[in-house]
C-alpha cells in the first residue's frame, strides 16, 4: 500500500508573491535520501546549492530553481534536479530523511500541480 507523503507544507509568508496554477500534469514521483548511492557525491547539497530539508523537491530541468510543486496536497519547492536521464519526462523526487521513506513509498504516478508567481 503506498505511503502518505509527509513533507512540511511550503505555506506562504505574507511578503511572498501570490501564486496560480499554471499546469496540471500527471508525473511518476519517487524519494530520495541523502546517500551517495542515491545522489551525487555532495547528498546533503541541493543542485541549486541549499541544503535539503523537507519540502526539498527534484524536478525537471524545464522548472526553474524557487518552482512550487503541489502532490497529494503537499507543497514542495524545486531545488533540485533530477538524473539527466529523467529530465525531460514529468519525473519528480521528494527528498526525505531516511532510505526507508523512500523504499517503502516506491515509485508511483500520481497528479502534480505547478505554481508560477502570480
Amino acid at each position: 500500500m503506498p505511503q502518505k507523503l509527509t513533507a512540511i507544507t511550503t505555506e506562504r509568508k505574507p511578503n511572498e508573491p501570490t501564486l496560480i496554477v499554471s499546469e496540471k500534469i500527471n508525473g511518476q514521483v519517487t524519494m530520495y535520501s541523502s546517500e551517495v548511492g542515491q545522489t551525487d557525491d555532495t547528498p546533503f547539497i541541493t543542485a541549486n546549492g541549499d541544503t535539503v530539508k523537507h519540502g526539498t523537491i527534484a524536478c525537471p530541468q524545464r522548472y526553474e530553481f524557487g518552482t512550487v510543486v503541489e502532490i497529494n496536497g503537499i507543497r514542495y519547492k524545486c531545488n533540485d534536479r533530477m538524473h539527466q536521464r529523467y529530465r525531460s519526462g514529468n519525473y519528480f523526487d521528494v527528498w526525505v530523511a531516511d532510505k526507508q521513506t523512500a523504499l517503502e513509498w516506491g515509485r508511483q504516478n500520481v497528479d502534480i500541480i505547478i505554481y508560477s508567481k502570480a
